[in-house]
């Protein structure tokens, strides 16, 4: 009778192997298991990160510089005006004695055309600004999803921890029952009872290893709320035009091309107009005049060819730089597509083990009923099917992420 108890016991362990179908269930509604039954669209979940992300702060002190800028070329002159008060006195000591009084306002003028191409590559800046907020909604979007990613695995290994705690503590008090019988020793009552305790410190551990990522996720996200698990109708593909990293490059090279298109055209110095009034004074009578002037600046031209350089060296730089992303881009996407082929074979893989590892399982409890194997033995059978279980939950993870993994690697927002 206490070996029928025992073995209905060790066969409830047994079964866990067949909690792989139970784990993808869990995957889908893991929220409600963990007490989060909120689930929301990744969308919804960037927004409130983003809102509450350094970036944000970046993005507004852009917008701020280019706004200034903006600015700037609408207004009448290029820079701020200047008076000039001046006052020249004659002798005192002659009988013609005379002054002069000169009043002189500058202002800094725009060249021809500057102001309109200015504003122009001002509004051309805005676009590329708005799409450097894009890129950086893309970059921590990966950090979520790999938060995420974290989470969905240690939430697994937790559950399956628990039950394995839990139906070890089942096995334990049966073998207990069975050592005051003296059924078996009292050294199977402490494998067992080693049993237990690993399996609770695997429990502790998982525990702790869930809080760390949940603290990580709130850090990130600022809410406890979990994202739906995204679900995509067709697998993503790799399209330069729509990557929003390509596309911010690009529009830094056209920008970069622009800024040296400005350079080369107009002078940083500007010519400045100049409008006054001088009145004269002498012992005998007294005279003004209004007078206009316009200030041209010559020379300069090494100054500018370094501008020049400067601007082309830029732009140069730009070129570069986007060679680089474009072969990084399709390295990285392949590497995602042959990732996401690897955990297919490699969950089929983990399957099959963890049906060859049930059915030694079951090989091994006959042979405890029948008294041709140890405690130890039945124990380490188990322990194999556990240790299948969290790789096979493992691979269920990476395998339903993987989607997710390569819209990444396309560069498209939820």
């Amino acid at each position: 009778m206490m070996i029928e108890i025992c073995l209905k016991r060790a066969r409830q362990l047994i079964t866990l192997s067949a909690c792989f179908g139970c784990l993808l269930i869990y995957i889908d509604s893991y929220g409600q298991t963990l007490n989060h039954s909120t689930l929301t669209p990744m969308r919804d979940v960037l927004e409130t990160a983003y809102q509450r992300a350094p970036e944000r702060i970046d993005a507004n002190g852009r917008r701020a510089v280019i706004q200034a800028k903006y600015q700037q070329f609408q207004d009448f002159f290029s820079g701020p005006s200047s008076a000039k008060l001046a006052q020249r006195e004659g002798s005192r000591s002659g009988p013609n004695q005379a002054s002069e009084t000169e009043w002189v306002l500058s202002a800094p003028l725009w060249h021809l055309r500057q102001r309109h191409e200015g504003i122009q590559l001002t509004e051309f800046e805005q676009s590329v600004a708005q799409l450097w907020e894009l890129l950086t909604r893309l970059q921590l979007l990966k950090a979520i999803r790999d938060v995420h990613r974290n989470l969905l695995l240690t939430e697994a290994e937790v559950e399956i921890s628990r039950a394995n705690a839990k139906a070890y503590q089942s096995l334990l008090e049966d073998v207990e029952r069975r050592v005051l019988a003296g059924d078996l020793a009292p050294a199977d009552k402490l494998a067992a009872q080693s049993s237990v305790l690993e399996a609770l410190s695997k429990v502790k551990e998982s525990e702790q290893v869930l809080q760390n990522h949940s603290n990580a996720w709130f850090q990130l996200t600022g809410s406890h709320e979990r994202p739906e698990v995204e679900n995509f109708h067709q697998q993503p593909e790799l399209r330069l035009d729509q990557h929003i990293a390509w596309q911010y490059s690009q529009a830094q090279i056209a920008l970069a091309e622009r800024s040296l298109a400005f350079i080369s055209e107009f002078r940083q110095e500007k010519p400045i107009a100049n409008v006054g009034l001088r009145q004269e004074k002498s012992s005998s009578n007294s005279h003004q005049s209004i007078m206009a002037s316009i200030t041209v600046p010559i020379g300069g031209e090494s100054k500018q060819r370094s501008l020049i350089a400067e601007a082309r060296a830029q732009r140069d730089l730009r070129v570069g730089e986007h060679l680089r992303l474009e072969r990084q881009l399709h390295a990285e996407f392949e590497r995602t597509v042959r990732n996401a082929e690897n955990a297919k074979v490699l969950l089929a893989i983990e399957q099959e083990r963890a049906t060859v590892l049930h059915q030694r399982s079951t090989l091994v409890e006959k042979a405890f009923a029948a008294g041709e194997a140890s405690l130890p033995t039945l124990l380490l059978a188990l322990s194999q099917t556990r240790a299948v279980q969290t790789q096979v939950s493992r691979r269920a993870v990476e395998l339903r992420l993987s989607m997710a993994q390569m819209s990444q690697a396309a560069g498209v927002l939820p």
